[in-house]
C-alpha cells in the first residue's frame, strides 16, 4: 500500500480518535495513552500540542495517510510517525511510530518512517535518530530493522509505562 506523511491538522481530531480507538488492543499494549477512554477532546488537545511542538522545533508529528493515488477510505489516518528533538543543539533525535490495527504487514509503517527520516535530512541537522523499543515489541523492532537501525544496547528502565519503568532496546 502506498502511503505518505503530512503534518497533522486540527480537522484530523475525529479521524485520529477513530484510528486510536480501533487499535487499542494492538497499540495499547505498547503505548499507555492508547485506551478505550481516548476522547475527541484528548485528540484535539494532542493535535494542538503537536502544532505547538512543531512551531517550537522540538517535535515533528506526521499523520500516515493514503498516497494521493489511493481512493478515499473510511478513515484516512493509518497511524503516526514522530521525530523529537530533546536537546536543541545536540544532533540526536528520537523516533516513534504506531499504526492502526489493520496496518501491520501492509507496508504502511516503514515507508512512512523513511519519509520522516528523509524530511529530517532536508530540514534538521540531526546526525542520529534513536528508537527506544520494548524488547517484546516484535513489529516495531521489525520496522526498525527495515529502516536500517542497528541494536546498540538494552537500557533498563528507559520507558515509563503505567507507572513502571520498563527496559527498552536502543
Amino acid at each position: 500500500m502506498q502511503v505518505s506523511i503530512r503534518p497533522f491538522k486540527s480537522s484530523d481530531a475525529s479521524n485520529l480518535q477513530r484510528s486510536i480507538l480501533s487499535s487499542v488492543g494492538h497499540v495499547g499494549q505498547w503505548l499507555e495513552w492508547c485506551t478505550p477512554r481516548y476522547t475527541l477532546g484528548t485528540a484535539r488537545s494532542w493535535l494542538n500540542e503537536s502544532q505547538d511542538l512543531w512551531e517550537e522545533g522540538s517535535a515533528y508529528r506526521w499523520a500516515i495517510v493514503p498516497a494521493e493515488s489511493i481512493p478515499k477510505c473510511a478513515n484516512p489516518i493509518f497511524g503516526c510517525v514522530e521525530i523529537s528533538v530533546k536537546n536543541p543543539g545536540v544532533p540526536v533525535g528520537t523516533m516513534g511510530y504506531w499504526v492502526v490495527r489493520d496496518a501491520p504487514g501492509q507496508g504502511v509503517c516503514t515507508p512512512a518512517a523513511l519519509q520522516s527520516l528523509q524530511w529530517r535530512f532536508e530540514h534538521l541537522s540531526l546526525g542520529r535518530v534513536e528508537l527506544l523499543i520494548q524488547p517484546d515489541n516484535d513489529a516495531s523492532i521489525g520496522v526498525a530493522k527495515k529502516l536500517g537501525a542497528t541494536f546498540q544496547e538494552r537500557l533498563a528502565g528507559a520507558i515509563a509505562f503505567h507507572g513502571q519503568r520498563k527496559a527498552a532496546n536502543l
